[in-house]
């Protein structure tokens, strides 16, 4: 039994409670989710160790899922949920992951059609059936196909979702065993959206002490083949041991590209060397092998940033004047994008605020949704300024870092926003995000948000594609009038550095930079733990995007950035 088998379990009694009303039942089955995803142990562990008793000790787990979890671990099946799946003989978990489709409309679309799945869902739209079922016909059939056309990604396939715990692995792995060296390496270092697993890398003089060390690491959930292993969070990891002394090849060779190799090998040649897997060999001689500096030295390369390796754009920028000297997360010295228990956050505005102090930020913005998200919760006229006043005597107190009164404003279907000027003006920050209407056609959505960006106070579009990586497929919208809007309004397109969403695109940040638009790095963060998400996942994502610090708003100074600010608005006569 894993942990990701047992989640999926859970979330399809939620779903099945929801189909019935059950709505007390939904929210213990998700908060018991949620609950063994912030704990990170392994379950079948504790089931193992400690019974029924260790599981109600968890967060949110009380006795009767307890019962059920204990009942998955010894027949591998929990009789209530296979009765459930007998009564509506759907994947209702595939189903309800495409973007428009929950429990009820499920159970229409089997009804309708027989759908039981998304390939057959995916078939169904292609042949014309969903014009047969209630409320799927025209603009909503579109979404629907849009979002199964994206792609399904799992959880433990979106990249955001894998890098950081993935790093910590081998973190805990240095710490049982100091004398390894170690990375992340393959698409995974090279921060590729979809990670089909994560690949780990060390260099060791032991291999049996490295070995025996993983395999008792916490976060390990099931070892499914020799080193290969189940995380905790559902992904699926595998460490590859090599020795110290070609750890840099290994390292080289792993996290590829193919074509970024290739290249390599070719120019190695041209300068009469061989690079093969365990260093580069002039003669028969090995000249280097242990680091990856070592061996693009010895080519007479500078080193090339893991992100920018695909084979083609990274050498042509190196014949023609070199590489960026890419944004790091050091650089980042502001979060402009995050919600709070005002709206749909989980935390306090007083617990965001020493988080983003704990992590040196200079300044720091709460924009909590503005009210015409109304499933957020959001923030009409009212109760914006109240919570403008709170920010304003928070931010009093402080020296060490400025509380910026900020709101995520919903931009309306015709490109207007949910919040009055007079409003916006009592605001240090504004930033403007699509929530609803997503099915606009390409010309109405790109005369939205266009109408958006040209608002005097919006200083942000944020999340500009909207996308949710596997579940929501991005807009319909032409990127190009966006970004010579942007460009001609001083207003700053988002990298939202929300693990599920990672938007924009590292594709579009390069075509943003290349227009000369400003962009702006955020968390998105709903919860404290959320706020590292910039600097984690955010960095390496621009990076991808080929972006520097000068080219992200948020790297510059707290007095620099209320500078860029007052600048824009300047201009846009706000």
């Amino acid at each position: 039994m894993s942990n990701r088998e047992v989640i999926r379990a859970l979330e399809a009694l939620a779903l099945y409670a929801e189909l019935k009303g059950e709505r007390f039942r939904v929210r213990a089955y998700r908060d018991a989710v949620d609950a063994i995803r912030a704990q990170r142990v392994s379950l079948e562990r504790v089931a193992r160790e400690r019974g029924e008793a260790g599981l109600v000790a968890l967060p949110k787990i009380g006795k009767g899922i307890a019962k059920k979890i204990l009942e998955h671990a010894s027949s591998g099946v929990i009789t209530e949920l296979e009765s459930a799946r007998a009564e509506h003989p759907f994947d209702i978990v595939e189903l309800t992951s495409v973007e428009g489709v929950g429990p009820k409309q499920a159970r229409l679309l089997f009804d309708t059609l027989g759908v039981t799945d998304r390939a057959s869902l995916l078939e169904a739209t292609r042949g014309g059936g969903l014009a047969k079922v209630p409320g799927f016909r025209g603009k909503k059939g579109a979404r629907v196909r849009r979002s199964l056309e994206s792609g399904l990604l799992a959880r433990s396939e979106v990249v955001g979702r894998v890098y950081v715990p993935a790093r910590s692995m081998l973190e805990a792995l240095a710490e049982r065993v100091p004398s390894i060296v170690t990375a992340m390496t393959g698409a995974l270092r090279r921060f590729d959206e979809r990670i089909p697993f994560a690949h780990l890398l060390v260099g060791a003089d032991e291999r049996d002490a490295v070995a025996e060390a993983f395999l008792a690491l916490d976060t390990i959930d099931v070892v499914r083949d020799g080193l290969r292993v189940e995380h905790v969070d559902g992904f699926f990891a595998q460490l590859e041991i090599v020795d110290r002394a070609t750890f840099g090849a290994a390292l080289l060779w792993s996290t590829g590209s193919e074509r970024h190799l290739e290249a390599l090998a070719t120019y190695a040649t041209m300068k009469g060397l061989r690079l093969e897997r365990d260093g580069v060999y002039r003669g028969t001689d090995r000249v280097a092998s242990e680091t990856e500096d070592e061996i693009y030295a010895a080519l007479g390369l500078p080193f090339v940033p893991p992100e920018l390796r695909e084979g083609e754009p990274e050498f042509v920028a190196l014949m023609s004047g070199g590489l960026p000297d890419l944004i790091d997360a050091p650089d980042v010295l502001g979060d402009l994008q995050t919600q709070t228990e005002w709206s749909d956050g989980r935390d306090s505005i007083d617990a965001m605020v020493a988080r983003a102090r704990a992590l040196g930020y200079a300044y720091f913005a709460i924009t909590d949704h503005s009210h015409g998200l109304g499933v957020a919760g959001g923030l009409d006229p009212v109760r914006l300024a109240e919570q403008g006043r709170y920010i304003d005597a928070l931010d009093a107190k402080l020296d060490d870092i400025a509380v910026l009164k900020g709101s995520e404003v919903n931009i309306l279907a015709d490109g207007t926003l949910d919040l009055p000027d007079e409003s916006l003006r009592a605001l240090d920050f504004v930033g403007a995000a699509i929530h609803s209407a997503f099915d606009l056609d390409r010309d109405a959505m790109t005369r939205r948000i266009v109408r958006a960006i040209e608002h005097p106070a919006v200083d942000v579009y944020f999340h500009p594609t909207t996308r949710v990586l596997g579940r929501r497929a991005p807009i319909d919208f032409d990127f190009d009038a966006v970004v010579a809007a942007a460009k001609r309004t001083g207003t700053a397109l988002e990298i939202d550095a929300f693990a599920p969403r990672l938007d924009l695109s590292s594709a579009l940040i390069h075509r943003a930079l290349e227009a000369g638009v400003p962009l702006m790095l955020d968390s998105d963060a709903h919860r404290v733990e959320q706020l590292d998400y910039s600097r984690d996942l955010g960095v390496p994502l621009a990076r991808r995007g080929w972006a520097r610090a000068a080219d992200v708003v948020n790297t510059r100074s707290a007095a620099e950035f209320r500078l860029w600010l007052a600048e824009r608005r300047a201009r846009a006569g706000w």
